[in-house]
């Protein structure tokens, strides 16, 4: 099942993330682009956001080309990414602990830095507000208006814990990283669900938690909510093990998806009565689902049938691709500004990747390369804006030195994704008119 996949993706490659550089001058910049950015959003709330029963997705995994970014939390103004230092760069007497930084990418000003307004802050403390030790794995995300940051650490699975640091916990804070505080921490039996989206109204959010007997050693899956202002959880239902939590409809209804000896299913819940109508099933192809849609594709000679199915509107659309030379799978990883990204290997064995526009079927070649360790790589998309994109569009190995808290300095050869924005027309024609984000690091 492809999002299943994505977030498994994410749990193994999130450590693989560059660890980020020492920067203090910008931010200050960031403050007054944050107060800016509460500022028009608090506006935009008012009138948009009145209904506090609204429910709007805070994090899914598939609207970035990089698996590593999945993580990340995106606002209008800039992104914010989660860092882990490098493997033996700290010690810790659990094995689910670790340690990393939060950083902003700013896109008015063009620069990464760390999420720290403490000039000669080394960043490697508590005393940084960047800096945070979490259990398991991690992942960033707004809240529905868009006005608070939060860090969501999984915990260790299975109630395999070494103390009560290794349990999940949610952080939140202010969008410049000021007044963190921990929202809720999970009993030692449970763990966030990775696979899971995460959804938030203006008083709760929602996510997966699996919660593990320690008597009978079984797991059992479960929607909660929590109390923005309290922390307090509420379970709201109880889900299969290999269901993955994609949409929520207000609390009325939820959208999963599911596999079993029968295939892969799509099914909606309504949360009242436990209801099911099955949206989607098959034993052959897996589906992609972007909000309400269900998106496919299947090979037939050397045609790719893209079928999209809005289950909200009951309306369904064909998209023929033909010159499809392949006998692998066509895998749809990801879906930006309504088109979906398609990667497979030809007769040859040579890695394709094709857009498809949802709306008119208008099918890209991608053609944005780069060279890296003497390969040839696809220019990556990391976040849609409303006219350019954030793009990877380089990597370099850099060595660096650092210093743990314990004081201690080491060497680390560090590999550093290349940011840069791009005009979307320039991307789609396949200009490569970059504006590199200029790293104010050790790194540069």
């Amino acid at each position: 099942m492809h999002i299943k996949m994505n977030r498994k993706i994410v749990a193994a490659l999130f450590i693989t993330l560059l660890f980020a550089s020492v920067f203090t001058a910008c931010a200050s910049e960031l403050n007054n682009n944050k107060k800016e950015e509460t500022a028009s959003i608090a506006a935009l709330n008012k009138d948009e956001l009145s209904d506090s029963g609204s429910i709007s997705v805070a994090k899914v995994g598939n609207d970035t080309d990089i698996p590593s970014f999945m993580t990340s939390a995106k606002t209008e103004h800039g992104l914010y990414t989660l860092v882990e230092w490098p493997i033996g760069a700290y010690s810790e007497n659990s094995p689910w602990i670790h340690c990393g930084n939060i950083i902003y990418v700013d896109y008015q000003t063009g620069q990464k830095i760390y999420l720290c307004n403490n000039p000669g802050c080394s960043h490697n403390t508590e005393e940084c507000q960047s800096y945070i030790r979490y259990p398991g794995s991690c992942t960033l995300f707004t809240n529905v208006s868009g006005e608070k940051l939060y860090c969501m650490a999984y915990g260790a699975e299975n109630g395999e814990i070494y103390s009560e640091n290794d349990c999940g916990r949610i952080y939140e804070m202010n969008l410049d990283g000021t007044d963190r505080r921990e929202l809720t921490v999970l009993p030692s039996n449970m763990c966030f669900s990775m696979q899971d989206a995460v959804f938030s109204s203006k008083e709760k959010l929602y996510v997966g938690v699996l919660k593990t007997n320690s008597s009978s050693k079984t797991t059992d899956h479960v929607l909660m909510s929590i109390d923005i202002r309290t922390g307090a959880m509420n379970e709201i239902c109880r889900l299969s093990l290999s269901a993955v939590l994609l949409q929520m409809e207000g609390e009325n209804a939820i959208v999963l998806q599911s596999l079993d000896s029968n295939g892969v299913h799509v099914i909606r819940r309504i949360l009242q009565t436990a209801e099911e109508d099955i949206l989607f099933e098959s034993t052959e192809i897996s589906p992609f689902v972007n909000g309400d849609r269900i998106i496919t594709c299947k090979l037939a000679g050397t045609e790719a049938i893209i079928t999209v199915q809005n289950y909200i509107k009951q309306e369904t659309k064909t998209i023929t691709i033909e010159g499809i030379y392949t006998q692998s799978p066509i895998i749809m990883f990801c879906c930006v500004d309504d088109t979906i990204h398609l990667s497979y290997y030809t007769e040859t064995g040579d890695v394709k990747e094709l857009y498809v526009d949802l709306a008119n079927g208008k099918v890209w070649d991608k053609k944005l390369t780069y060279t890296s360790y003497g390969e040839t790589r696809f220019v990556q998309i990391v976040s849609s804006l409303d006219d350019r994109y954030l793009v990877i569009g380089d990597y370099k190995e850099i060595e660096v030195s650092f210093v743990d808290g314990s004081g201690v300095q080491k060497k680390y050869s560090v590999v550093s994704p290349q940011l840069a924005l791009i005009d979307k027309e320039d991307y789609w024609q396949n200009i490569p008119e970059y504006e590199w984000i200029e790293d104010k690091t050790i790194y540069s």
